[in-house]
């Protein structure tokens, strides 16, 4: 079966190819609403469907959206909510997306790269790499002509991330205000002091650095040296849960720190928040969680969407560099803190 054109349509209805091409493109605005209806009448009786390969000639878009991320899932920054937050998006402006998985190794050779970047069939490019970001893929963002955006990555400009310092920072405050002194730190998820991991691992430990500093208290890290396996986790937080100068509060680098913490006290025969109390991150909300804890809740949804934003941005000033979007986590209070029991 032959496809409808606009032309057909047209000559059915009475009107101009270039008023029919105007409002079956949603330029609806420019005509009256009688004129309108009967156009769009027409085309769902003839069944059309537009062409999206002659509109992308016309228009120089492809209306896709190119997501590159790491086939590497150590560096894969394409978490659930967050790609529902970028979809969300794209529906709202009519876009479609095309997902992208690139190993290192592809990375030093031209000719080893996807189609998507190789031939530059998208209009844009959300770049989700979350850790040891390989040189080479800065320079192969820097040197395309498609406009892109890193997401859930903290660079200088064209990036949108969430604002972990100051989350970390509001964190401790609020148990600074519950009368809490004694306030540690807990990470066994990575060392703190390689850059090369994500950004958040550093700026979690340092927000909290600056509250304890600024109240004149010492901070006070367990952890943080590498990964700790999770057969461990257990018994290593029972050693210094059961120390007399035991924290009055942690404030943990990860919900997976938090919810270790919270067994360890639990076979220790302590109670939370009556022992002590304990804040964490997440990405959902604090009842998602096994415990109700205090919680700073990533804006993971949030960060998709200001993605594909920034990338629209983009594509109408590509030449221009665009100030990184910060985004604010949101803080839960839970059912994990009270005030100290001794100071």
């Amino acid at each position: 079966m032959a496809k409808v054109t606009i032309r057909q349509i047209a000559e059915r209805v009475g009107y101009s190819m270039p008023t029919v091409s105007q409002v079956l493109n949603g330029n609806v605005d420019l005509y009256k609403e009688e004129t309108v209806k009967r156009i769009l009448s027409v085309a769902r009786t003839l069944d059309y469907r537009p062409n999206a390969a002659a509109r992308t000639m016309i228009s120089g878009r492809s209306n896709y959206i190119g997501i590159l991320t790491s086939s590497n899932p150590d560096k894969d920054s394409i978490f659930p909510r967050l790609m529902a937050g970028i979809q969300t998006e794209l529906q709202e402006n009519d876009l479609h997306m095309s997902l992208t998985h690139i190993s290192d190794k592809h990375l030093s050779r031209s000719a080893g790269l996807p189609r998507v970047v190789r031939e530059l069939s998208v209009d844009s490019f959300i770049v989700a790499y979350m850790a040891r970001i390989p040189a080479t893929l800065v320079k192969l963002i820097n040197e395309l002509r498609t406009p892109a955006i890193w997401i859930n990555s903290k660079h200088h400009g064209d990036c949108v991330y969430a604002d972990d310092y100051a989350a970390s920072r509001t964190a401790t405050q609020q148990l600074l205000a519950l009368g809490h002194r004694r306030i540690a730190f807990v990470n066994y998820c990575s060392d703190v002091s390689d850059g090369r991991l994500h950004y958040s691992v550093i700026d979690r430990h340092i927000g909290y650095r600056s509250a304890m500093e600024a109240a004149g208290l010492p901070p006070r890290l367990i952890g943080g040296t590498g990964h700790l396996p999770l057969s461990e986790r257990i018994a290593f937080t029972r050693a210094w849960l059961e120390l007399e100068d035991r924290p009055t509060a942690i404030l943990a680098h990860a919900s997976t720190a938090a919810i270790a913490v919270a067994y360890a006290a639990a076979a220790s025969g302590l109670v939370i928040p009556d022992d002590f109390s304990i804040a964490t991150f997440h990405d959902a909300d604090a009842d998602d969680m096994a415990l109700c804890l205090a919680t700073m809740q990533s804006p993971i949804a949030e960060l998709g969407k200001a993605a594909v934003a920034q990338t629209l941005t983009k594509l109408d000033k590509p030449l221009q560099g665009l100030s990184p979007v910060v985004l604010p986590y949101l803080w839960q209070t839970g059912e994990s803190l009270a005030p100290p029991r001794h100071c």
